[in-house]
């Protein structure tokens, strides 16, 4: 599958180097343990749970100061311009 600037900025940002090579060369699958190690997933909770668990970060996350969300865009600016660039690429 290719993957394209979008994704492959998108990878970059989120998939440790550790897992890169397996995930977005090899297209590895992994178990959902092996993918909280490699970035692609924060945490994993019983099916019965997502909906508390979310909605408890979701509040964790709003409650934070302001400073946090700036840097959160500033950590994320490259891989942000990366992607905004490749979708400007198109005519639509």
């Amino acid at each position: 599958m290719d993957l394209g600037l979008f994704l492959i900025a998108l990878a970059q940002s989120r998939i440790t180097q550790d897992y890169m090579t397996r995930v977005a060369i090899l297209s590895e699958e992994l178990d959902p343990e092996m993918a909280c190690k490699a970035g692609i997933l924060d945490e994993v909770v019983p099916q019965e749970e997502v909906r508390a668990r979310a909605l408890e970060v979701a509040w964790g996350l709003a409650a934070m100061p302001t400073v946090f969300g700036k840097n959160k865009i500033a950590a994320r600016a490259t891989p942000t311009q990366q992607m905004r660039d490749f979708l400007a690429s198109f005519d639509i």
